[in-house]
């Protein structure tokens, strides 16, 4: 007989037979062979009908070739022993045995006591076949769990007038294979999954002979692994024929009422000592036998469908999470399919279709979508991991290896889903695909970058590990520090994110950036770029965004635990929840690996935009902003004080292992370049990041800005000149706006001042008071100056608000609770806290100043300034009127009474000994806050009381006495006693109506007091008259007015003594 595989007539005849007789009357004999059941008892319409379904596409594939060897004639009769090394299951033993199966009369016999073997009383013995023969029968038998005749338990009997020969055999495979389906149409076990278990052993039996060197006895190697190579491709054929026609093959256990496909994932995904595993070799042997490409492309369209409905259904905790994942990889491997697998996939309507329309449905209805929202933050995964750590029995070491578990988990996942987008990103046809995916997750999820999000943005989890796939694949660019291979015009330029072009720039305007690059040419972004720019869009819209929702889980779990009803049940177990997120969202945010990746590519973004800057050794860039800079997102350079402040806050350890040196540079660049970016507020970010590396009262470790070397040559005049630029901008919020981030200019400057270079820095400055144009040093002093005022008026104002309310509270003065919380919500303690923590502050480095750079003290608009400032707060802090800033808990509003007082105090000594007269004078003539009991007892005995408790202040007192003593002997104070009206028009200032000492002439002609034009100009850059631009340098002194006004002087002087 031809050696050959059934044809598909055969198989269409069997199948028809098998679901004809599924139909047939119950009494209808099971076991009846199946040549009795003739076509004639069909209907035939529905045979032709069924079997043109079943022939529709199919091609036979013949077996491998078996090269029959003549034998020798030495050849020992009796079999050769077959080494199968078979699994172990519930159905058979570990391997072959001599002479184990029926063969050539012999069959197996329950009774063992006469051996294994006895004369089959059915059949003569006959001359045994040659070892090749045999080899066939028991290799078949063994493999296929199959006996002739005889019973075996755990093994499946065939009629022996099956065969011919009497013996399984190659030649007569056909028939044997037809009547193997059909005893297993009765098996409870899906055909399919026998199938699998007779392939697993092949493979085994396979690697076991294909080890060996060479057998001593006939059959050789070459002729075994023959066999075993045409049953294999065999069984496939088999197998492939059940998945194409599934519904040929009735089910009778509910268990498996699933398609074949599912049948085959779930059979991938089982450990290897499961019954029902499935390798990965036998899905390549699947993929192998189609007969076409459209036959290939149909399997895995099936295939990919089946492995959706498995991936929907997957968590982090999930124990095949990393499985299917490999599954995606071993299929997507160009060494073992080239890029046939990848093309179909990248062209399933669940790769992307057109009809998602938002983040969420692309995560829900994609299998990437699927296989990338395996996260920590998913519901069911917190409750797993920490749902059983109770607030009352924490155990810190547990937790820890909880979290540790859950990185793990992350990083095992994200590895495996960087795998398979790197087989995808390789091919040259298939990568512009994998990138148009990459491009919708960005555009679909432009909401969550939003202050409000629709609620149409992928998952946490899914960005997140976006996020990091997005960053490995960066990787290689980043690490090559070649900053021209990176296109910069791509957010403007491409096609497929729009959301892009439509964020804030840089340094200009979205219309101007499309103006730009109007009419330019497009030129080939490469993949180098778009991942990129991927990578950084995935941080804003992961990294970044899981910081907020941290920071929010963290401040509402500090409510719940510290509110009025924390001991309440209800109360505790919310507070539970929040901690397990808080825990969840901690595994990932400070997971090192993913910190490392994120410094990587912040470090390459930094070192990119002072690259297309144009910045190389000087500090100075070029007045023109280069457009290809000035039009990329504000987003870019605002993300990396995001996650330097972020880090440095909520875990300062990982900040400790980072090289920061080029994040400095690149804040201090354009802090002293303030024209390349538009946003005032996005370089106020910068000072706050800058606090993290300076020393503290906490942390005395953080030197990184002390000693970075740019830093200590041009810090200062950066954060002096946006000390200013934030006063004046177009934000309808922004007078509230600026005082969050000068609190960290002044925290910094405190922070620095230890080192003599950055005061060398503020000497240098404070000597362009008169010589610069600009005196941006003169501005920013009378901005803090200003600053103090206001802070501090407005926090003693609410701190006497709050000692009313308490003193009507405690004297039961409110009608009813509703009136009494209305009082107390109208408090405003808030804005108390912050507007006293930048008072402190702002005291703290005035002191710092006065003392080490005297300089601006000397101007005559800022020495009166500031001592009028001081007299109106000390009359406040040590006055009558003291007794109503009294309230019950001070330190919660950050309000020190006596620490404010002393560094009050500090900066009087500090600036009269830098220029005593001047200020003295100043102090005395400050007629709206000056009182000489304040100055001669109240403030001395303040004093005494203090120094008493503080040694540190022991001095104070007697230093205070004789600063009063200066102020009262001084002689010259002398007071002009005259009337306002007896000043001549022509000497009197247009602006504040007062006499003129120094009058100079401004550029539409007006005269005025240069003192006046001096303070204006300190808050404007406008000439008061004419709203035009204008400095200090265009006014023009008038000698011969003042000459005039001298002498009017000393006449009404004279004229006052007589």
């Amino acid at each position: 007989m031809e050696n050959r595989l059934p044809d598909s007539e055969d198989i269409a005849n069997f199948i028809i037979g098998i679901q004809s007789r599924e139909n047939q009357n119950n009494s209808e004999e099971q076991e009846q062979p199946l040549e009795n059941h003739t076509n004639e008892e069909i209907n035939q319409e529905e045979v032709r009908q069924r079997r043109l379904k079943l022939l529709k596409n199919r091609n036979t594939m013949p077996p491998p070739k078996i090269e029959k060897k003549k034998e020798e004639e030495n050849t020992p009769k009796r079999s050769q022993n077959l080494q199968l090394n078979l699994d172990k299951d519930k159905m058979e033993d570990d391997k072959l045995s001599p002479n184990m199966y029926g063969f050539e009369g012999l069959t197996p016999r329950s009774d063992q006591s006469k051996g294994p073997y006895s004369p089959s009383p059915s059949t003569p013995q006959r001359r045994k076949k040659d070892p090749s023969m045999r080899y066939q029968h028991e290799a078949i038998s063994s493999i296929f769990k199959v006996v002739l005749q005889s019973s075996l338990d755990g093994y499946i009997t065939l009629p022996g007038e099956l065969l011919s020969s009497n013996h399984f055999n190659l030649e007569e495979i056909d028939s044997f294979f037809l009547e193997y389906l059909r005893a297993l149409h009765q098996h409870a076990m899906h055909p399919f999954y026998h199938l699998v278990r007779a392939h697993s052993r092949v493979e085994k039996e396979y690697g076991s002979v294909k080890s060996r060197k060479e057998f001593k006895k006939a059959p050789t190697k070459d002729y075994r692994l023959s066999v075993l190579d045409t049953l294999r491709g065999v069984i496939v054929n088999y197998a492939n024929l059940l998945l194409t026609y599934p519904e040929s093959f009735l089910q009778k256990d509910p268990e498996l009422k699933l398609t074949p496909y599912r049948l085959l994932i779930d059979g991938l995904l089982k450990d290897s000592s499961k019954n029902r595993y499935i390798s990965r070799s036998f899905l390549a042997q699947l993929i192998e036998v189609q007969p076409s490409e459209d036959a290939l492309k149909s399997m895995m369209n099936q295939f990919f469908y089946a492995y959706y409905e498995v991936a929907c259904k997957l968590t982090l905790n999930e124990p095949h999470r990393e499985t299917i994942l490999l599954i995606l990889s071993f299929l997507f491997d160009r060494k073992q399919f080239q890029t046939k697998i990848s093309s179909i996939f990248v062209d399933h309507p669940l790769f992307l279709n057109d009809s998602i329309t938002n983040g969420k449905e692309l995560e829900k209805y994609t299998i990437l979508g699927q296989l990338f929202k395996m996260h920590a933050t998913e519901k069911a995964v917190i409750r797993d991991s920490f749902g059983d750590i109770k607030i009352s029995s924490i155990n810190r070491d547990d937790m820890r290896s909880r979290k540790q578990y859950l990185r793990k988990s992350h990083e095992n996942v994200q590895q495996r889903l960087k795998e398979i987008c790197r087989h995808l990103a390789g091919p040259a046809d298939i990568r512009p695909k994998l990138e148009k995916w990459f491009a919708a997750v960005v555009q679909l999820n432009d909401g969550r970058t939003k202050m409000i999000d629709r609620g149409t943005s992928s998952s946490e989890g899914f960005l997140s590990n976006f996020m990091v796939v997005s960053m490995m694949l960066a990787a290689p660019i980043v690490n090559k520090h070649d900053y021209s291979m990176v296109i910069p015009s791509f957010p403007m330029q491409t096609t497929d994110m729009d959301c892009l072009k439509e964020v804030a720039k840089i340094g200009t305007t979205i219309p101007n950036a499309r103006d730009y690059y109007v009419g330019k040419p497009v030129p080939e972004f490469r993949f180098k770029t778009k991942i990129f720019f991927f990578a950084l869009r995935s941080v804003i819209m992961g990294y970044a965004k899981s910081m907020e929702h941290y920071m929010e889980i963290m401040q509402r779990l500090e409510e719940t635990m510290h509110g009025e009803n924390s001991r309440d049940p209800a109360v505790l177990r919310e507070a539970e929840i929040f901690l397990h997120h808080r825990w969840a969202y901690e595994s990932v945010l400070y997971d090192e690996s993913i910190v490392f990746l994120l410094f990587s590519l912040l470090e390459y973004l930094a070192k990119y935009l002072l690259f297309q800057a144009g910045y190389k050794n000087s500090i100075n860039l070029a007045k023109e902003v280069p457009m290809d800079f000035a039009s990329l997102p504000e987003e870019f350079i605002e993300l990396i004080p995001r996650i330097l402040i972020f880090l440095g806050r909520a875990k300062p350890d990982l900040l400790r292992n980072q090289k920061v040196d080029t994040f400095l540079e690149l804040m201090i660049v354009f802090l002293n370049n303030s024209h390349y970016i538009n946003n005032p507020y996005v370089r106020a970010k910068f000072p706050e990041a800058f606090a993290i590396f300076v020393p503290t009262e906490r942390n005395h470790s953080n030197r990184q800005l002390l000693n970075n070397a740019l830093s200590q040559k041009h810090l200062m005049f950066g954060i002096m000149k946006l000390y200013v630029d934030i006063e004046h901008t177009d934000s309808s919020n922004a007078f509230f706006q600026k005082f969050s981030p000068r609190f960290y200019m002044a925290q910094t400057i405190r922070g620095v001042w230890s080192v003599s270079a950055f005061r060398q820095q503020f000497k240098e400055l404070s000597l362009t008071i008169t010589s610069s144009a600009d005196r941006i040093f003169l501005k920013f002093f009378n901005t803090v100056i200003t600053d103090a005022i206001y802070l501090l008026d407005e926090s003693l104002k609410i701190l006497i608000s709050i000692h009313e309310f308490e003193k009507k509270d405690d004297r039961n003065m409110f009608n009813s609770p509703r009136e009494r919380d209305e009082a107390e919500q109208s408090l405003n303690t808030q804005q108390l806290k912050s507007s006293l923590l930048l008072a402190n502050e702002t005291l703290l480095m005035m002191e710092l100043l006065s003392k080490d750079v005297p300089e601006p003290f000397k101007n005559g608009v800022m020495i009166d300034r500031v001592a009028a400032m001081m007299n109106y707060f000390l009359a406040t802090l040590a006055g009558k009127k003291c007794q109503t800033l009294k309230v019950k808990t001070p330190e919660q509003y950050h309000f020190d009474p006596k620490k404010l007082l002393v560094t009050l105090i500090s900066i009087y000594f500090n600036l009269s000994h830098s220029n005593p007269d001047a200020f003295y004078t100043s102090v005395f003539a400050d007629k709206r806050s000056y009182d000489e009991v304040l100055f001669s007892k109240s403030v001395p005995d303040i004093l005494t009381r203090i120094a008493s408790k503080d040694s540190r202040v022991s001095s104070f007192p007697d230093r205070w006495r004789q600063f009063a003593h200066h102020i009262q002997t001084i002689t010259s104070l002398e007071e002009d006693d005259f009337d306002d009206d007896d000043i001549p028009s022509d000497f009197e200032d247009p602006i504040t109506y007062e006499l003129m000492m120094d009058p100079v002439k401004l550029p539409d002609g007006s005269i005025v007091d240069r003192r006046t034009i001096e303070t204006h100009l300190l808050n404007s850059n406008q000439n008061p008259f004419t709203k035009q631009l204008m400095t200090m340098d265009d006014v023009v002194p008038q000698p011969d007015l003042k000459q005039q006004i001298n002498e009017w002087l000393v006449d009404m002087r004279s004229k006052k003594k007589k």
